[in-house]
């Protein structure tokens, strides 16, 4: 998919735009705005090396995110290390050469919530343009959408006499998100750039394989009959009988599901260096350390009976992820939405294990107790 989407986008830049009416893209016309972005880098004369750098350039912005959204809950010390672990994170670092559009809409994503943090119908209604921006590139705003909708939730549970600040805040959200949204397909349209739209033809693909009790939730080419199927109603019926066909043909759902997840987080990192190259294993078996310390940390921190508006949406993010690769494909580099949150609330937990050290050593030392602090 690199390849083919590396293409059409050379050919756009060269002003060949047939390569759109392809079958690929009437199926998944979502794909269209991010070969208009690498499009755009190529007319300006880059191609892959400059793409390359720039996929850097957005992740280093990712980790800047990463530190400015959970300063606001864990303090300055915590999320510096929180930034740094993602800026050496050995799973960004494998995939940052990779023509995907994981690293744009990541850094969108991410300063979206970073911008709706900040409070504000302004920056609310900013932070739901950076939230529909990076949706173009790669269809993933619900899960942050569900994060904030919950934290909202939240917020008015704790303080329930003030819903209107609340519901102005989301409707500067869902201002900003639909109104670019709307009008960066009406552009697409006029342009007759994308013919069938920049919409999902074919949904139930990633559930098909998602759902694959053969496969462990991965891709089967044996499942490509479908695609022959002309009309997307057939298509439709043969996705949700080979569906159900995998579901009643397993002889227990929950080990399925419980080995799909341990596959998914605990499984290595794609091979995109080759494995022949010196630096793939121990940056694999590093990206591990890291997932799993994080994890840790991530957890600790969720034992605080506290939390603000921010941490809690990155808690609805993660579950919300988690819940999402239950019924969905899963490769091993779609964890790259998940790692930014997770260190965040990784944050959170070395706040804590620093306030739990730091109360341990005074009572050793003989010190009076401090006053427990609720921010901790």
């Amino acid at each position: 998919d690199f390849e083919l989407l590396y293409n059409a986008a050379q050919s756009l830049a060269s002003g060949d735009v047939s390569a759109f009416g392809s079958e690929y893209f009437q199926l998944w016309g979502y794909q269209i705005p991010f070969a208009l972005y690498e499009s755009l880098v190529i007319a300006l004369g880059g191609g892959v090396k400059a793409l390359g750098i720039l996929n850097a350039l957005w992740g280093a912005v990712s980790a800047f995110m990463i530190f400015s959204i959970a300063r606001r809950f864990a303090g300055q010390g915590a999320a510096f290390a929180a930034g740094i672990l993602y800026a050496v994170y050995p799973g960004a670092i494998l995939l940052t050469p990779v023509l995907t559009n994981q690293h744009l809409s990541l850094c969108l994503f991410l300063t979206g919530l970073y911008l709706i943090g900040r409070g504000g119908l302004k920056m609310c209604l900013l932070g739901g343009m950076a939230l529909a921006l990076g949706n173009l590139m790669r269809p993933e705003a619900l899960l942050v959408i569900l994060g904030v909708l919950a934290a909202s939730f939240l917020e008015y549970a704790r303080i329930p006499r003030k819903p209107g600040r609340i519901l102005k805040r989301l409707a500067a959200i869902f201002l900003g998100y639909v109104s670019l949204t709307l009008a960066v397909r009406f552009a697409v349209y006029l342009s007759g750039i994308a013919p069938c739209g920049l919409g999902n033809a074919f949904p139930e693909w990633k559930f098909v394989l998602g759902l694959d009790t053969a496969t462990g939730g991965r891709y089967d080419a044996a499942m490509e009959y479908i695609f022959s199927i002309p009309d997307a109603a057939g298509r439709s019926a043969a996705s949700m009988e080979a569906i159900r066909d995998s579901l009643s043909g397993c002889d227990n759902l929950l080990l399925f599901f419980a080995e799909k997840s341990a596959s998914f987080w605990g499984g290595y990192e794609d091979s995109w260096l080759g494995t022949a190259n010196s630096l793939f294993y121990p940056l694999r078996l590093a990206e591990r350390a890291v997932f799993i310390a994080a994890s840790l940390l991530a957890f600790a921190g969720c034992l605080s009976r506290h939390g603000r508006g921010a941490e809690h949406a990155v808690r609805a993010i993660v579950a919300a992820n988690f819940a999402a690769y239950l019924l969905i494909e899963v490769q091993a580099r779609y964890r790259y939405f998940a790692i930014p949150f997770l260190l965040i609330l990784s944050a959170t937990g070395i706040k804590r294990i620093r306030s739990l050290a730091g109360r341990w050593l005074l009572r050793k030392a003989g010190a009076a107790p401090l006053r427990r602090n609720r921010a901790d």
